[in-house]
């Protein structure tokens, strides 16, 4: 290759000559040249080959759907289960790891298969196996059990920008009780690491954006100043208002769900409040 160069500088060297240019004309034009062809290398070099451009975390969704077989609802008691979520296939290696165990175990949480003390770590298949299996042991133990467990689970995009992904999990899950359980949690990602982003994210003066949601908090559910929020009601630690914990990102605002139980009664159901942050 080398040889090959030589001959051709020499070549484009001679043909200077003999279009009339002087010793001096040639050698500057020469050291241009050299400048370039480096310059060129030097480019070639620093880009980044388009596989090796981070990809951002992005998703396929996936369906579990599982029935008690030979097993009619409306007569017997049936194990269903619908479940909808994310897997994370695009994106860093280690950023999808992360965004799949935290989806993960929110769905294992929801059907009641998310044991912090076991040492076995079940996919979202092999949870609803066990599931089965439980719920298969337990209708075998007590020959009158006439009671059906379902959980219905399913995932939506609520905002994708170039750096976060927001989700939104809503389930509804009955095993057995006084009535179902319902409700919705959001997952605001971190595109480039697959971590969770927290409110300070998006925030910069958590005790501003903390007062601004009370306002609308008050005028959503109708608290006139002056009422407690006992009195309303609500059971806010300490009677005064907190921020809920479970939020959603949407690029101007941020919606804040307390889902039941968590500042009201069964009865009262959910709340659910959207604040601008402009």
């Amino acid at each position: 290759m080398g040889i090959i160069c030589d001959l051709c500088c020499f070549k484009f060297i001679r043909l200077l000559n003999f279009a009339g240019y002087s010793r001096t004309h040639i050698s500057s034009i020469m050291k241009n040249l050299i400048y370039l062809f480096f310059g060129l290398i030097f480019l070639i070099n620093c880009t980044p080959p388009a596989d090796n451009i981070q990809q951002k975390l992005g998703y396929t969704m996936q369906t579990v759907e599982f029935r008690s077989p030979d097993c009619e609802p409306e007569t017997d008691a049936c194990l269903m289960l619908d479940i909808v979520y994310p897997r994370f296939d695009k994106g860093d290696s280690l950023a999808m790891l992360l965004a799949n165990r935290i989806m993960k175990n929110s769905i294992l949480d929801n059907i009641g298969m998310g044991d912090v003390e076991s040492t076995e770590d079940p996919g979202i298949e092999e949870a609803v196996e066990g599931l089965n299996k439980s719920f298969l042991d337990l209708k075998k133990d007590f020959n009158d059990y006439a009671t059906g467990w379902e959980a219905h689970i399913n995932t939506r995009e609520l905002y994708q920008s170039d750096s976060i992904l927001v989700l939104a999990v809503g389930s509804m899950t009955y095993f057995g009780g006084a009535h179902p359980n319902s409700n919705i949690r959001y997952f605001n990602f971190n595109r480039n690491t697959g971590s969770y982003l927290p409110i300070t994210s998006f925030v910069s003066d958590l005790d501003e954006f903390t007062a601004k949601a009370e306002a609308v908090f008050k005028k959503a559910y109708n608290i006139e100043d002056g009422i407690s929020y006992d009195d309303a009601g609500f059971n806010f630690l300490g009677n005064r208002y907190v921020l809920s914990a479970n939020y959603a990102y949407l690029g101007d605002s941020i919606k804040l769900h307390y889902n039941h139980y968590e500042i009201s009664s069964y009865a009262a159901g959910d709340f659910e409040i959207t604040v601008s942050i402009k």
